[in-house]
């Protein structure tokens, strides 16, 4: 390639007429051979560059006329509303191959959770699980967020306030009960039918969690040991057997 004053590469659309370059000033060497192919493939007449120091970037499109590489969503370029620049659709085999011409693959963003926490709180990941949030949601509270001089519980209150129908999906059935826990009524009283149910309580000394399925879904009903049995614990998924000598009191 042809590098200008050892610090910009010129594309072969420019580089006989460097007024028809385009600067386009990524940060700390992003992307450049990425950028360097879609620069000779699609023709674009670009001088390209890199930041160095992150301020730097992150003010350039402020100052100058550019181009630059980013991600969205994205708080940092917020002030300056960026356009998209679209390539063909991604290829990602080609990509695999070393063939960056087509559109860099959209990113999943996933919800993550810790070891065990599905035994802690299986309504806790239903909700994780159940959480959908839209791009233009996302930007929205982004937008909020720099407008409100970074008020993030007042943006996120207020994204809630108007979107509940939308995120009211989201919330697990009360009746979702965990290992440990079984469906109580609105007195209290462990019931074994959800229909019958409001809540989740744990389960007392002398009762045991049990798992069943309906037509809900799994969840769990406070069931009382059986004679000859005894649980001492509190949310306890069985009942043991009386050691020798023993009987089950009343």
């Amino acid at each position: 390639g042809y590098c200008a004053d050892d610090k910009w590469w010129l594309s072969p659309a420019c580089r006989n007429d460097t007024s028809r370059c385009i600067p386009f000033v990524t940060a700390y060497g992003w992307f450049y051979p990425q950028i360097m192919m879609r620069a000779i493939a699609h023709n674009m007449p670009i001088a390209l560059a890199s930041w160095i120091d992150w301020g730097d970037y992150v003010s350039g499109p402020s100052n100058y006329k550019i181009l630059t590489y980013s991600w969205a969503p994205a708080i940092h370029f917020l002030e300056v509303a960026p356009h998209r620049i679209t390539f063909p659709p991604n290829d990602q085999a080609a990509v695999d191959e070393g063939d960056y011409r087509t559109q860099f693959a959209d990113v999943p963003t996933y919800t993550v959770v810790g070891p065990n926490v599905n035994d802690a709180s299986s309504r806790l990941v239903s909700l994780l699980g159940n959480i959908l949030i839209r791009t233009r949601d996302v930007e929205g509270m982004l937008q909020e967020y720099w407008d409100s001089w970074y008020d993030l519980r007042g943006t996120v209150c207020k994204w809630l306030v108007e979107n509940e129908k939308w995120w009211r999906e989201w919330v697990p059935v009360e009746t979702k009960c965990d290992n440990g826990e079984g469906i109580v009524d609105s007195t209290g009283a462990y019931q074994t039918n959800r229909s019958l149910g409001v809540s989740c309580s744990v389960c007392i000394p002398g009762y045991y969690s049990a798992g069943f399925w309906d037509s809900t879904g799994k969840t769990f009903a406070c069931k009382q040991c059986q004679a000859g049995e005894a649980q001492p614990l509190y949310e306890s998924s069985q009942c043991d057997a009386c050691a020798e000598g023993y009987y089950q009191s009343a």
